[in-house]
């Protein structure tokens, strides 16, 4: 378990929480309004029309050192509470984590029962009288815990939750001690191995499967994952007709119970895009089962329940380890299933690190940026009225994903019967199975967080994302956890500045990708005239030249083509909190200087939340490897473009950071 311990922490960051709001509220009257928020990071001798970034934080930047003198960059929100979140989460435990290490602890002995469930299984292989009968019994075994050559995960569309089917990778458990087989020719793999036929050695190795889990998340973020899916079905008039090329998974789908009407299958540009990265098997192998006789594909589901008989009968234990030269262990077995048990893993950090309010609170704010957002849509000069209102059901429609789902008890594993390391094995991957039946149909605002926690994303990550294939922002614990939100008079002001995160991701549904794709989470545009879409493009034009012409170090410039997606939520996110804060404000009766003052407040909290020391290196980095811009660039060429902050400043003509009315981009 100490293995899975640091397997979960190595993840973590940035952990604390939200006070209530009616606590928000008397802490900005309790506070001293016409007082300027951190001061002391300030310098003065900056105009904040000239450089408003280091205006805010000029002080703290020249005062800062670098916590390790490796390091090219340290900042404020990714430095500092990512070392105190790591912190936390060394701490964490659970009586389920034990749970789960009891029956980890060892393999044990030969279990007759076990040998028996594997013996039936094979035996019903071999009664099959059809290669279709095998199909349906694929889809059973899925059902019962057994690996399969596919796996399931879930997706949207049409505003529901629906299977899509991808190709396994190896042999689960005797991969896990076969780490070496990747050096092992073809032919000496078919001469040695009589269970791992289709091998390609360590897969399982946990760094190896965060990078995939990383390159899997990129893919939900841009939505291309959704672009490559397709139904295995063909809708005809009457009913669904398999197609030729699929009539294996239209088996495979009655033997899970399932309407292969409502099962999609990853398309073959799919592997083009992400075959080497993910290290899965391409599609064709997936599609090539279907051109097996009987008896070939009796053989080929065999070694699947060999591969977990491997967990119970000690013969063929042994002859693994002897090939592999390594002892099987709980640990390594553990490892083996660790993709199951992502979902399981993430409610015991919940339980263990998340407090419920989290998402009352969260919820709350959201409804509150939702509102100002639609009041900057339906304000918007320049969209159509009927793309205004194909707008404001988006934002209406769009899911909003805090801190953790309300788990589906039929997707936890449950060890209260299981009485081996075989059985619990099974249980794992049943669960992973339930959990996925549990979402069919469910509507894409209910199973998107579902979805994400069992395959995409890791709750403990220090992030936060939009979805467009589910229409959903997501907004992880990590968010909820900033110091200045825990001071008992923390100034609101500081608050709705964070909440320009929840903007950002909001903004992401309607930046260049984002606005292809409807409320459903469905690649349909949200413009409805093709003059609303030339004017958006226009718009983002002149936001991406602007960043171009910014020169962040002599000689080097902003690449604005590159970060234009950001750029975009990045603005749209900030002038969404700015005026859910003002209207905030004036609802509490806040007016005149005094609410300037607050308004001035909410961007100096917004530089001193993004304040970052880096050098040359860094900037580099950044530049050839992330699509946000730098730091400063993320507060300057954003208030450049906002009207309210010239007159809050005095911002005037002559300043550097000055664009005339003309030139400001509105987007959002």
């Amino acid at each position: 378990m100490k293995k899975l311990l640091l397997m979960a922490s190595a993840a973590l960051c940035c952990l604390t929480a939200f006070y209530s709001c009616d606590e928000k509220d008397n802490a900005v009257i309790n506070h001293d309004s016409t007082a300027t928020l951190y001061p002391e990071n300030a310098d003065n001798s900056i105009k904040p029309g000239d450089d408003f970034y280091n205006h805010c934080v000029g002080s703290w930047i020249q005062n800062t050192n670098y916590s390790n003198p490796a390091n090219n960059y340290e900042g404020y929100l990714f430095t500092q509470l990512n070392d105190k979140w790591m912190e936390m989460s060394q701490n964490v435990s659970s009586d389920d984590m034990a749970l789960l290490q009891e029956h980890m602890l060892g393999i044990g002995t030969s279990n007759q029962t076990d040998i028996e469930a594997t013996d039936d299984a094979l035996a019903r292989i071999k009664a099959a009288k059809s290669t279709e009968e095998l199909w349906q019994l694929m889809g059973k075994f899925y059902t019962e815990g057994y690996q399969m050559p596919f796996k399931l995960i879930t997706l949207a569309k049409g505003g529901t939750m629906k299977l899509a089917v991808l190709p396994t990778k190896d042999l689960e458990i005797e991969s896990t001690i076969n780490k070496n087989s990747h050096d092992v020719s073809e032919d000496e793999q078919d001469d040695n191995d009589d269970y791992n036929e289709w091998s390609d050695g360590d897969w399982t190795n946990w760094n190896d499967y965060d990078y995939d889990h990383n390159y899997w998340e990129e893919l939900v973020r841009s939505g291309r994952l959704a672009e490559l899916v397709e139904p295995i079905v063909s809708q005809r008039t009457t009913r669904g007709f398999a197609p030729e090329k699929w009539p294996m998974l239209v088996g495979v789908s009655k033997g899970l119970g399932v309407d292969p009407d409502k099962v999609y299958v990853i398309t073959e540009d799919f592997y083009e895009v992400a075959s080497e990265e993910l290290k899965i098997k391409s599609v064709d192998e997936l599609e090539a089962l279907q051109f097996l006789d009987k008896d070939e594909l009796a053989e080929i589901i065999s070694k699947y329940i060999y591969d977990s008989r491997l967990l119970c009968d000690a013969e063929l234990m042994k002859q693994a380890e002897e090939k592999a030269g390594e002892e099987l262990t709980g640990d390594n077995v553990l490892s083996s299933v660790s993709e199951y048990l992502k979902y399981y893993i993430c409610k015991i950090l919940a339980d263990n690190l998340c407090k419920p309010e989290m998402r009352t609170l969260g919820q709350q704010y959201v409804a509150e940026l939702k509102q100002a957002f639609k009041e900057r849509i339906a304000a918007n000069e320049w969209i159509s009225e009927a793309s205004k209102q194909v707008a404001i059901e988006k934002v209406n429609a769009m899911a909003v994903n805090i801190a953790y789902p309300d788990w589906i008890e039929e997707g936890l594993p449950n060890f209260s019967q299981t009485q081996t390391l075989f059985q619990d094995v099974l249980e794992i991957r049943r669960a992973n199975c339930r959990l996925a039946m549990q979402q069919l149909d469910m509507p894409v605002d209910q199973g998107s967080f579902h979805s994400a926690t069992a395959y995409f994303i890791q709750l403990t990550e220090f992030n936060a994302y939009y979805a467009p294939m589910f229409n959903s922002m997501n907004i992880l614990p990590c968010w909820f956890m900033d110091d200045l939100l825990m001071k008992p008079n923390a100034p609101l002001a500081e608050t709705y500045a964070l909440m320009m995160v929840f903007g950002h991701e909001m903004t992401h549904g309607f930046d260049t990708n984002g606005a292809q794709w409807d409320k459903l989470g469905d690649k349909n545009t949200i413009w409805t005239f093709e003059a609303d879409a030339a004017e958006f493009a226009r718009r983002a034009k002149l936001l991406q030249d602007y960043y171009s012409t910014v020169e962040i170090m002599p000689g080097t410039f902003a690449n604005g083509e590159k970060t234009l997606p950001e750029n975009i939520a990045d603005l749209g996110g900030t002038e969404i909190a700015f005026q859910a804060f003002t209207n905030k404000l004036k609802s509490m009766g806040i007016s005149g200087e005094e609410l300037r003052q607050q308004q001035r407040n909410f961007f100096v909290a917004l530089a001193n939340l993004w304040r970052a020391k880096y050098n040359e290196d860094h900037i580099m980095t950044a530049l050839s490897s992330d699509e946000h811009s730098l730091d400063k660039e993320r507060i300057n060429c954003v208030v450049a473009n906002i009207d309210a902050w010239y007159d809050l400043f005095d911002v005037k003509p002559g300043d550097k950071l000055y664009r005339s009315p003309e030139e400001r981009v509105h987007i959002w």
